[in-house]
Formats: structure tokens, sequence, C-alpha cells
């Protein structure tokens, strides 16, 4: 699951939200597939009552039917730190989104030039088993993917 649709980003949207994520689950289950949501960092964002909308999420989701693809780089930018979230959440993880975060500027940068705690969060990957998928949107993307991805594989 990509990301939730501007309209259901409020307190009865997120419950909304999770209501529908627990049927699709249930519906990719039985198809022999997993359902995993995607975070950005509109999801940590306070709402009206003080709770955020990843906290209603992962409460009211059934943890048996809906996973999460954990996006590294949106938890920091959502203003949470990725590796507790991780260490916090880490039954609930299908995969890793591996996306460095130079905090001083907000910069989207090759892994190991930011401020992501990698040599904690990729050696619990492997201990899970869950892929890691490298991605960069700035210049030079291909290059940049690379060398994260070999930084990375020394972890």
């Amino acid at each position: 699951m990509p990301a939730l649709p501007d309209r259901l980003r409020t307190l009865t949207g997120y419950r909304e939200a999770a209501k529908c994520l627990n049927e699709l689950g249930r519906r990719a289950q039985a198809e022999g597939f997993e359902l995993l949501y995607h975070n950005h960092a509109f999801e940590f964002g306070k709402l009206a009552d003080g709770s955020c909308g990843i906290d209603i999420l992962l409460r009211e989701t059934d943890p048996q039917l809906v996973r999460l693809e954990v996006d590294t780089y949106w938890v920091e930018r959502g203003g949470r730190d990725s590796r507790a979230f991780i260490e916090q959440h880490a039954a609930r993880i299908g995969t890793i989104h591996a996306k460095e975060l130079r905090k001083r500027d907000n910069g989207d940068v090759p892994a190991g030039q930011g401020d992501i705690d990698w040599q904690f969060i990729i050696p619990l990957a492997r201990k899970n088993g869950w892929p890691v998928i490298v991605e960069y949107e700035g210049h030079n993307a291909v290059a940049a993917v690379a060398e994260s991805a070999r930084y990375l594989s020394t972890l």
C-alpha cells in the first residue's frame, strides 16, 4: 500500500483506512500474498486529538494481515528516529525501504552519508530476513543507488 489519499489523513480517516487495510490484508492473504503499508512523513503528524496516523494504523490493523514497509527517510522526516521505530515495531515489519536522510538540510543522500543508523538497522534486517530496497531520488540516481548498495552490503 503506497500511501493514503489526502481525504483519509484525519482521525476518522485513519480509522477507516485501518478497516480497509485489514480487509485488503485478508484478501491478499487468501490469494497467497502479504499486504505491507509504506509510510511517509504525514503519518507521523499530530492529529486533532494529539495522536498520529501511524499509531492508529498500527493499533487498529491486525498484525497478521497488515505489515510495514518502513521507509527510513520518511520516518525521520516525520520527526521520529528510524532506528527506534524499527526496533519498536520489528514484529510488524516486512521490508525496509532504505533511504538516507542528512538532517542538516533534509537531503536525500546515498546511504552512509547521512544520519540514519544503518549499522544497527541492516544487521537487524538480515537477522529478521527483511528485504532491503534501496532508493535515491536525487541527481545521478543510478550511481547513488549503487553506492548505497555497496555501503549497506558491508554492514
